[in-house]
């Protein structure tokens, strides 16, 4: 089946940043690949008519599965990509009709309600070999529904994440919170973001809730008042990603050293400071504060690899070993605003070689 690419708005954009010879010696280096991506449920029975990506750095298609379940792309990669991962995709970010992007969503939606899919599939690109296939499972889940509410007990606008799965959504205020795609009888996390605060709240549910769809009821999330301003700056982010594929210039995520507090923030594009909002051009970015505490930082948003092999070394009390790593940290006490200059790339790697996730 015929693949899409990526919006040419992207493609246009790296264009542009590139040098005419920086750019003309990388198209020489480019080649192709083709990629099979077949979808199937855990006793091998295919999926037809599921939306797939395959994605490598520099490159990105997507298409629908057929009658046995498979869908074949061609990327064009540079000898620097060295992973191909492949998933179910609501079609985002790509170019196609917008029929087309609604039934995206609407199958993706529908799949994650039936089956527990692994965020992304991974395999290695070897040098001389221009065919690949990978296999995405969709093993049986659960729904887990609930109400949440601050400690004002109003409804607010919230993200819903079910770690280490496809489900990912925002919803609206008053609405109950449905997290699709939690795999059966396993052990299971729920991120919870709250619109209005950068803090990011955990549900834990044990194998023996996870067995059949679960309602929790009303849930009551306190967020920490944040009273120190922190003015951090990430330097050395361009370009730069996880080990799971996920970019990681645009997002910060920052874990409080008793694991109690989580923070996600967004990362200024032209100055490259964490905010707690950002205002159209040329408007600067507006700093946040945080609750007191001692804070390491990651790169990139809460649920990304790197994010979350921090969350789980913290959890795990490995404060020693993030810090012999050289982890960023800071503290921020009450009456002592905060600022820092941090490099990301270094932040990164020091997270992955110290500490990196473990699947639930």
């Amino acid at each position: 089946m015929s693949d899409r690419r990526l919006t040419p708005l992207v493609l246009t954009l790296t264009i542009v940043a590139a040098s005419l010879s920086t750019w003309s010696a990388l198209a020489q280096s480019m080649r192709s690949i083709t990629v099979t991506v077949s979808v199937q449920t855990e006793d091998g029975t295919p999926i037809a008519r599921a939306p797939v990506k395959s994605v490598t750095r520099s490159d990105a298609a997507f298409a629908w599965t057929d009658a046995s379940g498979n869908a074949t792309m061609v990327l064009n990669v540079p000898p620097s990509d060295t992973l191909i991962g492949a998933s179910l995709s609501g079609g985002y970010y790509f170019d196609m009709p917008r029929q087309e992007w609604f039934e995206a969503v609407a199958r993706e939606d529908q799949l994650t309600a039936l089956h527990y899919f692994q965020p992304d599939v991974f395999q290695s690109i070897a040098q001389g070999v221009d065919t690949y296939s990978v296999t995405v499972v969709g093993r049986p889940a659960v729904t887990v529904t609930g109400i949440v509410r601050d400690d004002t007990e109003e409804a607010k606008d919230r993200d819903v994440l079910v770690r280490n799965s496809r489900w990912g959504k925002p919803i609206p205020a008053g609405d109950p919170f449905v997290a699709k795609g939690v795999r059966r009888g396993a052990p299971a996390e729920i991120f919870v973001h709250m619109g209005y605060s950068p803090q990011v709240h955990s549900i834990f549910l044990t194998p023996a809730q996870t067995t059949t769809d679960f309602n929790l009821g009303e849930v009551f999330l306190i967020n920490a008042p944040r009273t120190v301003p922190i003015d951090v700056t990430l330097t050395n982010r361009q370009g730069l990603f996880g080990p799971d594929l996920v970019t990681l210039q645009d997002a910060v995520a920052l874990v409080r050293s008793d694991a109690a507090v989580v923070l996600s923030f967004q990362v200024h594009s032209a100055t490259g400071k964490i905010a707690d909002r950002i205002d159209p051009a040329p408007a600067p970015p507006v700093l946040p504060n945080v609750p007191p505490g001692v804070y390491y930082i990651a790169p990139g948003h809460l649920g990304a690899a790197v994010s979350l092999g921090l969350l789980d070394a913290v959890r795990a009390g490995r404060q020693a070993d993030l810090d012999a790593a050289g982890v960023p940290k800071f503290t921020a006490a009450e009456g002592q605003p905060v600022t820092l200059q941090v490099d990301a790339r270094a932040a990164r790697d020091a997270i992955m070689a110290c500490c990196p996730p473990q699947n639930p």
